[in-house]
């Protein structure tokens, strides 16, 4: 695996190259990276691209310093993918500056093999990217990059802050109702999740779903609450069982219909993530509500 410098130099390399923007390259949300340094804080939800995947990003912190990441993607082929922290190296801001640095696992999933929902051997890679609280990440000069350890691949990695709901509190119920998702684990295969209504508690309630495949999904949502937030964002944790066996746990949140910095998502969304604790198993995608 290479180094955090051998990294640095190769996505150095890529930004003097390539310059990425939504159309808002002179955005006045990128003002906030001229100040002089400050602690950023990019949590909450976010919507852009790594490389040519459309990505939803759910990120949480437990200390305002190391940053939790989990990236919902759908490339242009319709498929779907995870992008989820390494543990070992969260996403961090690196002293005076306010790039953030990390590791991040894709995960893909097997479909040439019978048990669905399986995954692939995940993929390494490093991010490397400008950040600034609840505006933009990778935006502008210099911009945002990957690079996976395993191949070398290199790409622009570039995301807008999502402000759904982000002055009201969290509600399950503002979820409830039934989601279906296309192309789930194998072509021409459709999930419907439902998420129940609950009349007692705006904090947790309940998720079932099942798929054309008879795989069905049973568990929990509850209101994602990290100790350094004064109000939770529009995050919620995730709990569910596949086929009665196995227990995916991870991060969800909703997004209204939203056209702004060249991201276009045209109805209401679900972006769901939830993997098994060995990476074995996982559920991830955009659904859009019936």
């Amino acid at each position: 695996m290479k180094g955090k410098g051998e990294h640095i130099l190769v996505v150095t390399l890529i930004l003097g190259a390539v310059l990425f923007s939504f159309g808002c390259s002179s955005d006045s949300n990128s003002d906030a990276l001229l100040d002089p340094v400050s602690q950023q804080d990019i949590s909450g939800v976010w919507l852009g691209y790594i490389g040519s995947t459309f990505s939803v990003g759910i990120i949480t912190t437990d200390d305002g310093e190391e940053f939790s990441s989990l990236f919902i993607g759908q490339d242009k082929n319709e498929n779907y993918n995870l992008f989820i922290s390494d543990e070992d190296d969260l996403l961090v801001q690196n002293a005076d500056s306010y790039i953030f640095t990390g590791g991040l696992d894709a995960f893909f999933w097997d479909t040439g093999v019978v048990e669905d929902y399986s995954t692939l051997a995940p993929l390494s890679m490093y991010v490397w990217t400008p950040g600034a609280t609840h505006q933009v990440m990778g935006l502008g000069l210099p911009a945002g990059a990957y690079q996976y350890d395993e191949s070398g691949e290199t790409g622009i990695f570039a995301f807008v802050y999502n402000t759904t709901y982000n002055k009201v509190l969290p509600n399950v119920n503002n979820m409830s109702g039934q989601w279906r998702m296309e192309n789930v684990f194998v072509g021409g295969n459709t999930l419907v999740l439902t998420i129940e209504p609950n009349a007692a508690s705006t904090q947790e309630t309940t998720i079932s779903g099942e798929d054309s495949r008879s795989n069905t999904f049973h568990g929990t949502v509850v209101v994602h609450y990290s100790p350094v937030e004064a109000t939770p964002r529009n995050v919620y944790d995730i709990s569910l069982e596949l086929n009665d066996s196995q227990l995916l746990t991870g991060l969800a949140t909703y997004i209204s219909e939203t056209h702004t910095s060249g991201i276009d998502v045209s109805a209401k969304t679900l972006a769901i993530g939830a993997i098994s604790a060995d990476g074995l198993y996982m559920l991830g995608g955009l659904a859009i509500q019936e």
